[in-house]
């Protein structure tokens, strides 16, 4: 598993402050403490320090065996799911081949973009396996709980891991036609009560590790625990080579934001604002150059659509699905398209977009191939 230096240097820190002081989410770089990944996304900095001291593991191992097995996971669950919820063995077969294209994947480029395939791969095929098969109203209930836990670890993970998988369950649920409006409401109320808890807990850590830091560290002041939203988004206008954004590296806009205003505190409110005020700026002033840079970005997703659905897209055309499903893996694969156009479509920072395209080439496949088994059977 390949990390970003600045983002597994920091990890170290915050595993470094886990050892000397016993708190979570505090930070030491040999000399001063901080608040361990607070400008990042901050699930890792919690998970691997605690998994590595649980398990008296070496620093490096840990994160290898905490990627590689979160993989794993996504990967089985997935393909245990598919096999419950798909009917046609030639779909199983390829969604398995899918599913491990979709694991390999992120273990070769995927940084912590990894979280935005593998929420997907965990959530999405074990509720298709329980949308129509489970009859008990309480197990359904337990089910979609447990997918909301699942969801909002992902999103702390990596910023929207779960949003798409959310948008995707949220139309499923709305579009039952089995359920009445009182039983749908009652199913998203469980969800979102599954997605609080973590971010209770998560709420509680910030906060007694930002009062421990209060009181150790002289000046000590809270930073905004989230990731940077249009920081990364003045760099994503950096795509295409412009004379406006010359490069989409970290050093470009904070230089941006210094020739403003100089004694700017990086990934602060102010921060924000200001390279949110230079985006809207930049198309304000160049508004062909921005729609190029959006429709190359959108060209590049409609490659990969193509390459990962592959055959599915076809069959979706030649025998439709349901809307409803049409419907929701298009929410799904819109929220996680929003991240690539909105920043860079790489492929490692649009896993969540290949994960649904990955789904939707699956469920299409399977659809057409049942559907006409059961055509030829009834003649």
């Amino acid at each position: 598993m390949i990390l970003m230096p600045d983002r597994l240097l920091n990890l170290k820190f915050t595993y470094d402050g886990l050892v000397k002081t016993g708190i979570p989410l505090v930070g030491f770089n040999g000399t001063n403490l901080y608040a361990g990944g607070a400008v990042d996304d901050i699930g890792i900095y919690y998970f691997i320090p605690k998994f590595a001291t649980f398990f008296n593991l070496p620093f490096d191992q840990a994160v290898s065996l905490f990627y590689g097995g979160i993989l794993l996971c996504s990967f089985f669950i997935a393909s245990a799911a598919a096999w419950f919820f798909l009917k046609s063995r030639l779909a199983k077969i390829y969604a398995m081949f899918c599913f491990l294209v979709l694991t390999i994947l992120p273990w070769k480029f995927g940084d912590n973009y990894t979280f935005l395939s593998t929420t997907t791969l965990v959530t999405v095929p074990v509720f298709l396996a329980a949308y129509d098969r489970l009859k008990n109203m309480r197990w359904m209930g337990g089910i979609l709980f447990m997918l909301g836990v699942v969801l909002s670890l992902g999103n702390f993970l990596r910023s929207h891991a779960g949003t798409g998988a959310l948008i995707f369950i949220f139309v499923l649920v709305f579009f039952h036609k089995e359920w009445d409006l009182k039983r749908k409401t009652l199913f998203l109320i469980i969800l979102g009560l599954g997605m609080a808890c973590p971010k209770i807990y998560f709420q509680h850590l910030i906060k007694s590790r930002n009062q421990f830091l209060k009181e150790n560290v002289a000046g000590y002041t809270p930073v905004p625990a989230r990731h940077p939203l249009w920081h990364s988004v003045y760099l994503g206008l950096g795509f295409l080579n412009n004379e406006y954004v010359r490069e989409g590296i970290d050093d470009y806009a904070f230089q941006k934001a210094r020739s403003v205003k100089p004694e700017v505190i990086l990934y602060s409110h102010e921060y924000e604002s200001i390279l949110r005020n230079e985006v809207f700026k930049i198309i304000k002033s160049h508004p062909y150059f921005f729609m190029r840079t959006i429709f190359t970005k959108l060209g590049v997703l409609f490659m990969y659509f193509l390459l990962i659905a592959n055959i599915g897209f076809y069959f979706a055309i030649r025998l439709p699905k349901p809307r409803e499903f049409d419907f929701a893996y298009l929410g799904g694969m819109a929220a996680h398209a929003a991240i690539g156009l909105a920043v860079t479509p790489y492929h490692f920072y649009v896993l969540g977009f290949l994960a649904f395209s990955a789904l939707f080439g699956i469920h299409s496949v399977d659809f057409f191939i049942s559907s006409k088994r059961d055509v030829f059977n009834l003649s």
